[in-house]
């Protein structure tokens, strides 16, 4: 279909060439250079990889921002490729500083995310947000970033004033083993492994599939905002400014984990806020009824 349509553009302009041909001797009429076409965009996976055992925080996020790139298309193409390419800041707001430059001086950058946990998030917007680089963030941190008067900033999580979150993961079952039964954990992150609608149950095996295990904290909510982000690509948005124009018009959005709906100020409205309980039931997180 690209093919044609690039072929049936190179006629019209031939003939519109031939019509407007000069008389020998007079200079013809100029044309005005075409943009170039987009064929690439990125989004930033921005995470902390510095504490002890970071990766099994940050790892389910990013494998289900994967996800919603790898099976974006399968049904209907996105307009241009999206590349998902992941920043360490290494827990320190130098390093930060340093990635979200590298960032905003890339056109081809049109959102970033946050990682659940991520430090230096302050440093990081402090550059994102004059550059205009759209960030929706997964990390409950920093309920103090929402005062920062940024317009490109979003949380799409509630942040650590509205719940104890930290504990519900792997490590804490397989370390506190029988101790740990009947602990009760919060989390703002969704658990879908009980869920019977069929978009979950798609979810689940799909994640499998690609990543050999089941979905962890942050998997669903990674794979919305980068659907949020993609939803905007496939409109037409290919430059962060596009981008967030898209963002701003698209309340509320319908995830598998949550409805999104944002304050003005970038935290999510409080009908979104949710907090999640969940408890150790014999080395497994059952989800009990949230907050």
């Amino acid at each position: 279909m690209r093919l044609r349509v690039l072929a049936l553009a190179s006629v019209v302009a031939f003939l519109g060439a031939a019509c407007t041909t000069a008389p020998p001797g007079e200079p013809g009429p100029t044309s005005p250079t075409p943009a170039p076409a987009v064929a690439l965009v990125k989004i930033a996976y921005f995470e902390d990889l510095s504490p002890e055992g970071a990766t099994a925080w940050t790892a389910p996020a990013f494998q289900g921002a994967r996800l919603a790139i790898d099976t974006a298309g399968l049904a209907d193409p996105l307009p241009v490729a999206v590349e998902l390419v992941a920043f360490d800041t290494k827990g320190s707001s130098e390093d930060a500083a340093a990635v979200a430059s590298e960032v905003a001086a890339d056109p081809a950058y049109v959102a970033g995310i946050g990682a659940p946990f991520l430090t230096g998030q302050l440093a990081l917007g402090r550059i994102l947000d004059p550059a205009g680089v759209p960030m929706i963030t997964l990390s409950t941190l920093g309920p103090k970033l929402a005062r920062s008067g940024w317009t490109t900033w979003r949380r799409a999580v509630a942040n650590e004033q509205e719940q104890g979150d930290g504990i519900k993961d792997e490590t804490f079952l397989s370390v506190a083993g029988g101790s740990g039964v009947g602990m009760v954990a919060t989390c703002p992150c969704a658990d879908l492994s009980a869920s019977t609608e069929l978009r979950a149950q798609r979810f689940i095996q799909d994640y499998q599939a690609d990543f050999g295990l089941p979905p962890g904290p942050y998997s669903a909510e990674a794979l919305d905002v980068t659907r949020m982000i993609l939803r905007a690509i496939r409109e037409g948005a290919t430059t962060r400014g596009g981008v967030l124009a898209a963002l701003a018009t698209s309340d509320p959005f319908e995830g598998l984990a949550n409805t999104y709906a944002f304050r003005s100020d970038g935290e999510l409205a409080p009908e979104a806020a949710h907090v999640r309980l969940c408890r150790d039931e014999g080395g497994r997180w059952i989800p009990l009824p949230g907050l």
